[in-house]
């Protein structure tokens, strides 16, 4: 938290900034990329006047497994047929063991307003019926990565992620896969257990268009 009046620009994949200030609005959506914070001026912040906040990031919510929605029950066997293994670690699933694996939204149901806001279902190739994957589009196959248990409560908690370029760090940048040879998909780690850091994430090229849109 700044104690001095700020403003945000968007970055520039040169590392400069846009000309103009993102706008600020009650009910506005951050753009996906990464962020400069300047004084009004465009010149910057003292770090001096930087203040730790007790605020939060907004949390993420773990995807349910078991479910008597169908649609929550359709990404779960849509989501483990497509990869069959952890997307992070490369895991087999053994004889169809599912138990040590979680289905994961890439973008967090909890948070399905800000993907309608950001219109993210007009990047979904997923032609499933409304009933599986809801009608916002959230719960399609291509919105969901197999995790191992274990690495999916690490990426819930954000000590993962994934940078599709890397370039720009991206947890969701659901354009990335259109173009699999313009991206790199290299796991990124936030923390102590970075077994994972810097491979490359799964994604089965033959289930396309139903690959995840990470």
């Amino acid at each position: 938290m700044s104690t001095q009046p700020w403003i945000l620009f968007q970055k520039l994949d040169d590392g400069t900034k846009y000309d103009e200030p993102l706008e600020r609005s009650e009910n506005g959506v951050m753009p996906q990329g990464s962020i400069i914070i300047l004084k009004p001026d465009a010149t910057p912040l003292d770090l001096n006047t930087l203040e730790i906040t007790s605020e939060h990031h907004r949390p993420r919510n773990s995807s349910l497994n078991r479910s008597g929605s169908p649609g929550v029950a359709s990404f779960t066997s849509r989501v483990r047929e497509r990869d069959r293994r952890c997307c992070i670690s490369g895991t087999l699933v053994p004889e169809d063991l599912f138990a040590p694996f979680r289905t994961s939204h890439i973008y967090p149901v909890a948070h399905t307003d800000t993907w309608n806001n950001r219109r993210l279902h007009e990047h979904i190739l997923d032609d499933a019926p409304e009933e599986e994957q809801g009608t916002s589009q959230i719960n399609s196959v291509q919105n969901g990565l197999l995790l191992r248990t274990d690495l999916h409560d690490l990426w819930d908690l954000y000590f993962y992620g994934v940078d599709v370029d890397m370039s720009e760090l991206s947890r969701f940048s659901l354009t990335s896969l259109i173009d699999e040879s313009q991206n790199d998909h290299r796991i990124i780690a936030f923390g102590p257990m970075n077994e994972y850091d810097g491979r490359r994430l799964y994604i089965n090229s033959q289930k396309t268009p139903l690959q995840p849109v990470a």
